[in-house]
C-alpha cells in the first residue's frame, strides 16, 4: 500500500503491486489467456526486464546477496536486470507458485511451438532476436531457481 496525503489531511490509499509481483501475475496471465493477452503482457514484462534496475535496483548489483549476477551473465544489463526480478520472485513467492511460474518459463524456453511469451518479448525487447528472448528468460528462471 502506498500512502498520498491530501490537502484536507485524510490520508487515502492506493493499492499497488511491486514490478515482481506483476512480472508474476503477467506470465501466469499470459499463460492461462495467451490468445486475449500475449503481446500486452509480454510488453509490460519486457519493460520491467527493461527499466528494473533504474527504480533503485542497480546497486544491489554491487552487494552481497546480488553481487555474483553481474559476473554470471558477462556484464549484460538485461540479464542482470531478469536475473534480479527472478530472484525477487523467489522471496516473495509460495513454492507451489514458483514451481507453476518454473513450468511456464520452461516451456517457453524449450518448445518449439507456442512460445508466446517468448515471441512477445523477442519483440519489445531483443529487436527480433528470438534467441536472446529465451536467453532473457532463462535468465529469470535461474534467478528463480535460485
Amino acid at each position: 500500500m502506498l500512502s498520498v496525503f491530501c490537502e484536507n489531511g485524510k490520508t487515502h490509499y492506493i493499492p499497488f503491486v511491486s514490478a515482481p509481483a506483476l512480472v508474476m501475475l503477467k506470465i501466469i496471465a499470459l499463460n492461462d489467456r495467451p490468445d486475449d493477452r500475449a503481446q500486452k503482457d509480454a510488453d509490460d514484462i519486457a519493460f520491467v526486464i527493461r527499466h528494473y534496475l533504474e527504480i533503485g535496483n542497480r546497486a544491489r548489483l554491487k552487494a552481497h546477496p546480488d553481487s555474483d549476477i553481474i559476473a554470471s551473465v558477462g556484464s549484460d544489463i538485461e540479464l542482470a536486470s531478469a536475473t534480479l526480478i527472478g530472484r525477487d520472485m523467489r522471496e516473495m513467492a509460495s513454492p507451489d507458485s514458483s514451481e507453476y511460474i518454473l513450468k511456464i518459463l520452461d516451456a517457453e524456453i524449450e518448445s518449439n511451438s507456442r512460445c508466446y511469451l517468448t515471441r512477445g518479448i523477442k519483440n519489445e525487447l531483443c529487436k527480433g532476436d528470438f534467441n536472446r528472448a529465451r536467453t532473457i528468460l532463462k535468465s529469470l528462471r535461474a534467478g528463480l531457481m535460485r
